[in-house]
């Protein structure tokens, strides 16, 4: 028997996406107002619950310049409030319900109406005309540097940090108590100088090292040193506190960095929808807050397998694995178990699939199991990997209890003009479905296979009653000839059925009266040479179902890939954009129904692969703009308005001339497919409308220059029952005719994962199936990356990104990703 040798090595591939619950929440901030203050000092916001108004209150000044200026949220400021006749040294101020405003000074404590009256003030030699003097008794102060109202009893309670101490005053400001000393055992202070009130009535105080916690009644409860609080504090409704530059749970415990804060001495307050506001050094801040922490929730901890040994029986080919599913919040989770040659999981041609479990241990793939535990399978490798010679790498896919569907998308709503849309943050990205095309494969899912190096669907059959119409074998810019059509639907119910009066425009007489389905896929767009297949723009797919007689002749187009790029180097130029498919009643100049295709990618010196990709073909009726060109692509089936970009029904169908644009490097796909404007990018998909050509940009900051892809095309049905899927054309387009509402619709390809680990049309749409999702439109991405304050667009670095698997390096102030992404991502719309 041949020596087998095995390494094995555990590889952690947490299925798909983030979990249920809020482990993927995040809070970040952005700068959305900036304004100059002389002196500024505390802060706090007020909104008044009569007029729903918000405005910010900002202590600012010293000795007798002192005031309290109320601003609006842009800077505006609304009035000044002189604070008494005399003062001195204003260092903080806070407001009860109802509008009242309390003054911590230096040596006294002032209040006063919400319009600025005097109600009273107090402090040893303290009136309205004199700002008092230091004083040892109670109610007497010796430098007040933070002060709070506890909502529910409506004392005030003051930071007197040259007492070590917290006086409490009643509403009327007479004193009654005080609590804590100077020292360093737990209940007492070194220099305490902020506080403030939890939602359950618990009071913090920061001093020089700790965030104290104490009851109302000044009982010590707990002090925490987490990230090193001190000097100020602020708390925000759900809890969030924020403290030397860390943003903190009610406990005290950090949540992260608040880098963007400007220094342990900014004093901070939070608004009810938890933007901050900043005082500091002279400057006024205003960080509106993206993503919410719901509550400090309980997080849903991503399951962790791990193999705690592994071993091959002596003299046989069984191989025992003991592995664990580490998940404190789960008692029990799914998992699959794949296995590669050599470790090449990057290549699909060395992926083995375990099936021969033996001693009943397969039970343990594809149900549920219980986690925290150490599990055996046990596989005898010989009839699944007849070389049985080499080194193996396994994959253990973990799916936990808490997943009710394949992928978390994180959605958010956003109110826009037209509507609230409710979108992923985050894009889908092609790892995201090998991830959960592997899973259905590993876990043993009935029906999912692996052949030839491809995850395929072996349920899917052709049906006889199916007419599946094909590019018949033509490429590029020119469609097939009747020879090659004839030739091509040799032994199919095609054969002697198609007929071809202009060439590429195949004929087919509709055999008898009834009910239609009709599927027509777009064509891919064309390559740069040497750049991925990932770079190309995917047709759309396009279903429907419509009422045809016997005798009608339907003309039908398939749209061909656009060619890839064949220039002396990548650099050379973008491919060409890619065919629309199109099925109209032959004199008729209203189309039955037009699948997009998709752009030509393309390739930047400076590597930005933001400008690489093709894009996706619309499943609207409009084209979509190549990545520089902001227009420039068709509308209403119209022509791409670039020079030589690609064309639109209109045209198409006055002309009967559906030919592809002609280019001395990468010729455009039959179906109006569009050349770049120049060598450097890409061309633009046919389609309804055309879409936009790609565009040469001599100054993107990424090297000498942006090549960028081309737009898609557009789309349309005129059937009822359309369904719509983005980025579903691989390869050359296709129309398939389905009769009768009994026929399940099939595809002529059951390929869910290519060899080269890219999703084929096919897989994009079961998985949103799965899902019950749809693909955003083009439109629809764009107006979320637009959705901001009115009149900008707020784009921003993400100080925490989202975790463990959307990772935004930019968003705006919904949260929603507008960060650059190399290869094919598509965001989701929940419906």
């Amino acid at each position: 028997m041949k020596t087998k040798t095995y390494a094995f090595i555990t590889f952690l591939n947490i299925f798909l996406v983030c979990p249920l619950g809020y482990a993927a929440e995040q809070d970040n901030w952005y700068l959305a107002n900036e304004w100059s203050v002389s002196n500024a000092q505390g802060v706090a916001y007020y909104e008044d619950n009569a007029t729903g108004i918000g405005q910010i209150y900002l202590a600012n000044g010293s000795s007798n310049s002192a005031k309290i200026s109320v601003f609006d949220l842009n800077g505006s400021l609304a009035r000044n409030i002189t604070i008494a006749t005399n003062r001195f040294n204003v260092y903080d101020l806070a407001l009860d319900a109802n509008g009242t405003i309390y003054i911590a000074e230096y040596w006294s404590v002032t209040c006063l109406e919400n319009d600025g009256t005097f109600k009273w003030r107090k402090g040893k030699n303290a009136s309205i005309s004199n700002y008092g003097t230091e004083g040892s008794a109670n109610g007497e102060f010796k430098r007040n540097a933070g002060i709070t109202v506890n909502p529910t009893s409506g004392e005030i309670f003051v930071a007197d940090t040259g007492k070590d101490s917290i006086q409490v005053l009643d509403e009327n400001g007479n004193f009654v108590r005080k609590f804590s000393s100077f020292g360093t055992a737990p209940g007492q202070l070194k220099n305490p100088q902020d506080l403030v009130f939890l939602h359950d009535g618990i009071l913090v105080v920061t001093d020089d090292y700790y965030l104290h916690y104490f009851q109302s009644d000044g009982t010590f409860i707990k002090r925490v040193n987490a990230s090193s609080p001190r000097k100020y504090v602020s708390a925000a409704k759900d809890g969030t506190l924020l403290s030397n530059k860390h943003l903190r749970d009610a406990d005290g415990d950090s949540l992260g960095s608040a880098s963007f804060i400007s220094g342990q001495h900014s004093r901070t307050c939070f608004t009810p929808e938890g933007d901050i506001i900043e005082s500091y050094n002279g400057k006024i801040r205003v960080w509106k807050r993206a993503y919410r922490t719901k509550g400090l929730p309980v997080r849903n901890v991503i399951p962790q397998p791990a193999i705690r040994g592994i071993s091959q029986r002596a003299g046989t080919n069984i191989i025992d694995l003991d592995f664990e599913i580490i998940d404190p919040d789960d008692a029990n989770a799914t998992v699959g178990i794949l296995a590669a040659e050599d470790g090449a999981f990057d290549d699909t041609s060395k992926w083995i699939l375990p099936l021969t479990w033996v001693e009943g241990t397969g039970s343990k793939i594809g149900t549920p199991i219980a986690t925290n535990q150490i599990h055996r399978v046990s596989w005898n490798v010989k009839p699944d990997w007849p070389d049985s010679t080499g080194t193996l790498k396994f994959e253990i896919i973990c799916h936990d209890a808490r997943r009710t569907s394949p992928v978390d998308l994180h959605f958010i709503s956003l109110p826009l003009p037209d509507g609230n849309l409710t979108i992923s943050r985050s894009p889908l990205k092609d790892s995201d479905f090998e991830s959960y095309f592997k899973f259905l494969l590993s876990k043993g899912t009935n029906g999912i296979a692996l052949q030839s190096g491809r995850i395929v669907d072996t349920t899917i059959v052709s049906n006889g009653n199916n007419f599946v119409f094909t590019n018949c074998g033509a490429t590029g810019k020119d469609g097939p000839t009747w020879t090659e059509a004839n030739a091509s639907y040799l032994g199919t119910n095609l054969q002697g059925n198609v007929t071809m009066t202009t060439q590429g425009i195949q004929r087919w007489i509709v055999p008898s009266s009834g009910t239609y389905t009709i599927e027509a896929i777009g064509a891919r767009g064309g390559k740069c040479k040497g750049a991925s297949d990932s770079l190309r723009g995917s047709g759309a797919m396009i279903k429907a179902d419509f009422n045809l007689n016997a005798g009608q002749v339907l003309n039908i187009v398939i749209g061909q890939e656009g060619l890839e790029n064949t220039g002396g180097s990548h650099s050379d130029g973008g491919g060409g954009g890619g065919g629309g498919t199109f099925v109209w009643l032959e004199g008729q100049n209203a189309p039955l129904i037009v699948a997009g295709g998709g752009g030509g990618g393309s390739i930047t010196n400076g590597g930005n692969a933001n400008f690489h990709r093709g894009k996706d073909a619309s499943l609207d009726l409009n084209g979509t703009a190549g990545w520089q060109r902001i227009e420039n692509y068709g509308v209403s089936g119209a022509d791409s308005s670039a020079t030589a970009g690609a064309r639109g029904w209109l045209t198409m169908i006055s002309t009967l001339d559906f030919k592809g644009q002609a280019s001395s490097y990468s010729p455009a796909g039959f179906g109006g497919g569009g050349r770049p404007v120049s060598n450097h990018a890409g061309g633009g998909g046919g389609g309804y409308s055309g879409g936009g050509s790609g565009h040469y940009v001599s100054n993107t900051g990424f090297g000498n220059g942006g090549r960028d892809g081309g737009g898609g095309g557009g789309s349309i049905s005129n059937g009822t029952n359309t369904v719509r899927h983005l980025g579903y054309g691989m390869g050359h387009g296709r129309v398939s005719i389905a009769s009768g509402s009994q026929v399940s619709f099939p595809s002529p390809s059951n390929v869910l994962l290519t060899s080269d680990r890219l999703p084929s049309g096919l897989g994009l749409k079961i998985l949103m199936e799965d899902l019950g999702y749809r693909y955003a439109s083009e439109s629809e991405v764009r107006k979320s990356s637009e959705a901001a304050t009115a009149g900008s667009v707020n784009k921003w670095t993400a100080n925490r990104p989202i975790q463990p698997r959307n990772l935004p390096n930019k968003v705006n102030e919904y949260g929603f990703d507008t960060g650059s992404h190399g290869g094919r991502v598509l965001w989701v719309v929940e419906e």
